[in-house]
């Protein structure tokens, strides 16, 4: 089974995705929350934390658990963060990060179904 964690983090309305390159196997073009696939032996939450620094060159200071999407093979975990709030570095995997508003996010970039559900439940939960 393929496992992964993500990490939403939004800031003063403003959530943090981030773009696919154009030489990603999948969902090239896409915007998405920062995270990964899990290493051998690792939590979900310890990929939560490796994968989040890698992609984006912040440390996650504390962390929620949100939900999940399981599908065939694949279980990820999806976590509202709170990170360090440093500059964003993305790693190679990614072309471009934005910090945006959430309904702007919703209605203009291209997202992936899971990115979707998980910020629909992010906006609902950030308004209670």
């Amino acid at each position: 089974m393929k496992k992964a964690s993500v990490g939403v983090c939004i800031r003063d309305g403003k959530v943090l995705l981030l773009r696919k390159s154009a030489t990603a196997s999948k969902w090239a073009g896409y915007f998405g929350f920062a995270g990964g696939h899990l290493e051998e032996n690792e939590s979900f939450e310890e990929g939560l934390i490796r994968e989040y620094r890698e992609e984006t060159n912040r440390d996650i200071i504390n962390y929620e658990f949100m939900g999940y999407y399981a599908k065939d093979d694949t279980h990820i975990n999806v976590y509202m963060i709170k990170d360090d709030g440093t500059p964003v570095i993305i790693s190679d995997e990614h072309d471009l990060y934005v910090e945006i508003d959430v309904d702007e996010a919703l209605d203009n970039l291209p997202l992936g179904g899971l990115t979707r559900k998980f910020l629909g439940i992010a906006k609902e939960l950030k308004s209670k």
